[in-house]
């Protein structure tokens, strides 16, 4: 068999690519590491430091600082020329900078216009002609299907908060206790995840950093006083790691999933922790979570594709749910009462009746 010989043109053509990113990546993030860019570009730390000497080597005035939170910068009046933009990267920031319009809770949209147009008039013709018509030719359309947009009001007082390192005395309640809890809180980031905006802080009360969900933030005071923000912390890991904690706990749910809705919820963000097996009908799951509110409603949405196998006390709830809902519907008259479904009463006492008709 005859040995492929690669490409030397195309293998020069991806490593000056490479050498461009670095550069931009290292005056965009001072005292960034080897590490993290060989993360964002997919190679190897090794690779990255020979790219960075051949940059010194090309000129490139790059310096590198030792310790925890050392790494690789340019100095501050190094600036990258707009000819190094290739016709994808003008182009993805064009696109990116449609994009992030729906964001509009603290994006000015005649800032990021005035950015935009900054950046196409400094480019050559020719790039500035094919990244305008990737603009012209992609539409993003921001409003949800069938759900109005909300957010908090105190979003600014909480950016003003982040954006100037404050200590805030925040009024909350918690996802499964309405009740308000005060605290005090040093500011350090804000996460918008599905157009939910997150406070990410130090809560002082229990003396470790937490998220907050801003629509469950009732008030919020500034103390007047600043913390010292730590040159470790990163937004990004904290986020990363919060979720994947996000919902774990000791009870252990166990569903079998058709084949039909295992082909809609496969691509859920499943935890590393969750067991799966295949079956004749489609999978079973085994997870093991802190509050199972969620699995009932996984249950009803998927119109019985989904069935829970354990714990025995929550296929019983489910039960009372499903029977007190057809019993508010089977006689035709269907209507409301201050009494919920999952309130147990009416599923229950049904149930009940039902087993000691079967068992007469």
């Amino acid at each position: 068999m005859k040995k492929q010989v690669p490409d030397e043109s195309k293998i020069a053509v991806t490593r000056l690519a490479r050498l461009d990113r670095i550069k931009s990546l290292i005056k965009a993030r001072p005292n960034i590491t080897s590490k993290r860019l060989a993360e964002i570009l997919e190679v190897s730390p090794r690779q990255i430091q020979r790219d960075i000497i051949a940059l010194m080597t090309y000129g490139v005035p790059i310096f590198s600082r030792r310790g925890r939170n050392g790494g690789y910068s340019l100095p501050a009046g190094y600036s990258v020329s707009p000819d190094m933009f290739t016709v994808d990267e003008a182009s993805s920031l064009s696109v990116g900078g449609e994009a992030i319009f729906g964001y509009t809770d603290l994006i000015v949209h005649e800032a990021v216009q005035t950015a935009l147009a900054k950046m196409l008039a400094a480019l050559p013709d020719r790039l500035r002609r094919q990244a305008q018509a990737v603009v012209d030719r992609i539409y993003f359309d921001h409003s949800k299907w069938y759900l109005k947009y909300h957010t908090s009001p105190l979003l600014e007082d909480l950016n003003r908060a982040v954006m100037n390192d404050r200590v805030i005395v925040v009024t909350f309640t918690e996802r499964d206790d309405p009740s308000e809890r005060t605290g005090h809180v040093d500011a350090y980031g804000l996460v918008c995840k599905a157009d939910t905006w997150y406070l990410i802080g130090y809560f002082h009360e229990m003396a470790t950093m937490r998220r907050f969900n801003l629509f469950r933030i009732v008030r919020v005071a500034d103390t007047g006083s600043s913390f010292r923000r730590g040159d470790a912390f990163s937004l990004r890991d904290f986020w990363q790691s919060d979720l994947e904690q996000f919902g774990k706990g000791r009870t252990r749910v166990t569903i079998a999933v058709g084949a039909a809705a295992w082909t809609r919820l496969k691509d859920l963000s499943w935890k590393k922790e969750c067991i799966f097996s295949e079956t004749p009908t489609g999978m079973q799951v085994t997870m093991f979570v802190d509050g199972v509110d969620w699995v009932v409603d996984l249950v009803l949405v998927n119109r019985g594709e989904v069935v829970v196998l354990e714990p025995k006390g929550l296929q019983r709830r489910i039960a009372r749910i499903g029977v007190a809902l057809a019993h508010r519907h089977a006689s035709g008259q269907a209507s409301l009462t201050t009494e919920t479904v999952d309130s147990g009463a009416i599923g229950l006492e049904i149930l009940e009746n039902m087993s000691v008709t079967s068992n007469s």
